[in-house]
């Protein structure tokens, strides 16, 4: 068995289908499909199911609901293929997609290959998206990379070489459901994987307005439990000292601006995660990253920043002048 492709599904009977079309039409046909139905109480199951019964390469795992990471790692615990790809049971795959992966990893003798996506739209419409920047090309540094942004984090944005898991007993991250592709990815990068990129657009990233990705709730503290793990297993890897400033503007983008600068409301939950970000005392205004991202912001931006560097109350005051401005 050449590729393995993991399909996590819950709740999605209104999208399962589509996913499913586009893996068993893919033009490789060398292929085991492992859907795992994470607890489903729609008709998500029946679909699944229904599938399995007309194509013997589909695997399927019927689990009580733990979440995206936990439905992952059942299906990695069956998988056999020499790569592993993984899909969220919403999105869907380009025809040739497997095909051009598992091509230039041979070619390549990868561990990891990149690859572009689109974010899809229920108009229709398509947004080509980088997974990677350029500098990947120049770079052979990938877990700087990774720290710093400039590879996306998504999982299933990387096609991966099973033996690669395996030998370097890589775990993934346990009890979270959010932000666990960035704990995972950058797991995957301490271990110097041999990487490849493909700059193709050949997964298809569903918007849906319910996207966990969106939630405003108490699982956003699960973002600083992912962030701890990146440091505890940076520690174990001796690697936290080298790699210190790339952590720490990793956790000042992935608490403090996305989630307090860049929120559009404010509520109780951004408030404790405001004072998380500033329990941990990083000196993040002489971090050669975020200079160079400060740099590239708007003077508004600017602003912005430094009311809530001053405090919180501050910040969400000067938003809610900025707001009566833009109204009258």
């Amino acid at each position: 068995m050449k590729v393995s492709i993991i399909v996590a599904a819950y709740n999605i009977e209104n999208y399962i289908k589509r996913c499913m079309d586009s893996i068993v039409s893919q033009t490789f046909k060398d292929i085991e499909i492992i859907v795992v139905n994470d607890g489903s109480t729609d008709n998500t199951s029946k679909i699944i199911e229904s599938f399995a019964n007309n194509d013997k390469r589909i695997k399927t795992i019927d689990k009580q609901n733990e979440g995206l990471i936990e439905a992952r790692k059942s299906g990695l615990k069956i998988a056999c293929g020499e790569y592993i790809l993984f899909l969220d049971g919403d999105d869907w795959l380009h025809t040739q997609a497997i095909e051009k992966l598992y091509k230039k990893a041979i070619q390549d003798d990868s561990d990891i290959v990149l690859y572009n996506f689109y974010l899809a739209y229920d108009s229709n419409k398509l947004k080509a998206q980088k997974s990677f920047e350029e500098t990947v090309k120049y770079e052979d540094d990938y877990l700087k990379l990774s720290l710093t942004g400039q590879i996306g984090a998504n999982i299933w944005a990387k096609f991966l070489r099973r033996e690669f898991l395996i030998d370097n007993n890589i775990e993934f991250v346990k009890d979270i459901t959010y932000a666990e592709d960035v704990a995972t990815t950058n797991l995957l990068f301490m271990y110097s994987p041999k990487v490849s990129t493909i700059d193709e657009n050949l997964h298809y990233y569903y918007q849906r307005g319910n996207s966990v990705t969106k939630i405003v709730d108490e699982r956003l503290f699960d973002i600083p439990k992912a962030l701890n793990f990146i440091k505890l297993n940076l520690e174990k890897q001796g690697l936290y000292e080298k790699y210190k400033e790339e952590y720490d503007y990793l956790y000042y983008k992935h608490i403090y601006f996305y989630q307090i600068i860049s929120a559009t409301h404010y509520i109780d939950i951004h408030k404790k995660l405001y004072k998380i970000w500033k329990s941990t005392k990083i000196d993040i205004r002489n971090n050669k990253y975020f200079i160079d991202f400060k740099d590239q912001m708007t003077n508004g931006l600017k602003v912005k920043i430094e009311m809530f560097d001053r405090s919180y109350y501050l910040g969400v005051a000067y938003i809610k002048f900025r707001s009566i401005l833009k109204n009258n």
